[in-house]
């Protein structure tokens, strides 16, 4: 079973034990990034004290009570991801392109009949789209100093033999001499200098569908609640190659480690919030989230193939699923908006999360994960959140700006300790009053280390961007 946990932990979300993929591990299903409709994504996200957009029911629920009609939205998006690898020196690019759905809500505003007090009480439903996962990332390199087979080496000397090293041993790319002493591999003693090509392709995103309700007090104070279901779909395909191997090396020609990663689940969270407005051009809003009791199922499938000169069984295959419990950290937002009449707004939303809390639970066959969850305590911190977006009205036209900043959820003492990201957006839209049309751009990028294997330690800086349109089409009623 620690076999199988220390897979999970690796390849599903956290990244600190051997097998880790890279630094966005930690952030996979605990991080979401706002702006599911054009001009939401065109202010940064930072709508929290704005309302009267369905991406702001994601944000903070009280957004809901703002809206004076009933609407309904739509909102299309295209993606262009791409991650610049350097190993070594070495460096190679790959991107891919990505079509879906950033949004689709509806409102219903129902109003009291009262001149003052609550004056109205509106529900709404719909989906947005919070994470996308859709990636390529591509490494190519003449090693001289190491190989994967070295961590199966480490691992089996050991003691410790999970799925890939127990592949290695079956096709004979890991061994004993007459079945004795220590575990080795061909490049033991030898000069290194094979071609090594190591690829991953990630796919999927996080969704929420969204029930909430939401009220107006005279129009000063906004309160509204949500019941939120989140819904995960996630793979990953691995392919690790090493060829052209040294003619000094005496039995191996080459070998492939290909993995495939299916994630899939749901899950369920809650979210309360309020806005006020003091005085006609200020809006102050605070907003909790629950965590998101998440219940997940994970298939995988696993080969090596070797090519040796000698007698091998190969390929190897290996597969396995597992059901389990991810509990991701509760969130505390506070939001504030200038308005300046109807001609312009600056919005600005602070985001507090504790990575570190965090928590694996309900292993399909009774595990409990308390040394994992101990180690997410020590591996992961608070993390500090920053959100700002303007907008300038031209009648019926409004041109925005957005910046955001997510802060890097690892420990000082760990390799990403440093990787935070980015994102600057920009958009307009034109509005008449009982149908609108907008489009946002926004580009997020930063660098994270992408860990290939741990003994002896080997890790490629991959320069990551992601650039994203959406157009929200919008009709009031």
């Amino acid at each position: 079973m620690k076999k199988l946990t220390t897979i999970l932990i690796a390849i599903v979300a956290f990244g600190f034990s051997a097998y880790s993929q890279n630094g966005q591990d930690a952030l996979r299903f605990s991080q979401n990034y706002y702006g599911t409709t054009a001009r939401s994504m065109a202010l940064g996200g930072a709508f929290g004290a704005l309302g009267a957009d369905f991406a702001a029911v994601s944000i903070n629920p009280a957004g809901v009570g703002v809206y004076r009609k009933s609407e309904f939205t739509l909102s299309p998006s295209f993606g262009n991801n791409t991650s610049m690898s350097s190993f070594q020196g070495s460096k190679l690019e790959d991107f891919n392109y990505d079509f879906g759905l950033g949004n689709m809500g509806l409102i219903g505003a129902f109003s009291t009949g009262n001149e003052s007090g609550w004056k109205s009480v509106n529900i709404g439903f719909g989906y947005n789209k919070l994470n996308d996962f859709d990636r390529i990332t591509a490494i190519k390199y003449v090693n001289q100093t190491s190989s994967m087979l070295d961590q199966y080496v480490a691992d089996a000397n050991g003691g410790y033999m999970p799925n890939a090293t127990d592949l290695a041993i079956r096709t004979g790319l890991v061994y004993q001499i007459n079945g004795e002493g220590d575990w080795m591999n061909d490049f033991a003693g030898s000069d290194y200098g094979q071609l090594q090509r190591h690829s991953v392709d990630e796919s999927g995103s996080i969704g929420e569908y969204v029930f909430t309700t939401g009220a107006n007090y005279n129009d000063m104070i906004y309160i509204g609640g949500s019941v939120n279901v989140s819904s995960i779909r996630y793979r990953q395909q691995t392919t690790h190659e090493e060829l052209e191997v040294p003619e000094d090396i005496s039995y191996l020609n080459s070998f492939t480690y290909q993995q495939d990663l299916e994630i899939s689940g749901s899950g369920v969270n809650f979210k309360g919030g309020v806005i006020l407005k003091p005085v006609s051009w200020l809006r102050l809003g605070a907003a909790v989230h629950s965590p998101t009791f998440y219940s997940l199922h994970d298939s995988y499938t696993s080969r090596m193939e070797a090519d040796l000169t000698i007698d091998t069984e190969s390929p190897q295959t290996a597969s396995g699923e597992y059901d389990y419990e991810l509990y991701t950290p509760p969130k505390l937002i506070g939001s504030a908006a200038v308005i300046l009449a109807k001609f312009a707004l600056i919005s600005f939303d602070y985001e507090r999360i504790d990575y570190a809390k965090s928590k694996l639970r309900g292993g399909g066959d009774g595990y409990t994960f308390s040394a994992e969850n101990e180690d997410i305590q020590l591996m992961y911190k608070m993390a500090n959140n920053y959100r700002l977006g303007t907008e300038l009205r031209f009648g019926a036209l409004s041109v925005r700006g957005g910046y955001a900043y997510y802060d890097s959820p690892y420990e000082t003492n760990q390799l990403n300790a440093d990787a935070d990201y980015q994102a600057v957006s920009a958009g307009f839209g034109i509005n008449n009053n009982s149908f609108y049309i907008d489009f946002g751009f926004s580009h997020y990028f930063g660098t994270e280390e992408y860990v290939l294997y741990q003994s002896p330690f080997a890790s490629s800086s991959n320069e990551i961007a992601n650039n994203k349109l959406l157009c929200t089409v919008g009709f009031r009623f």
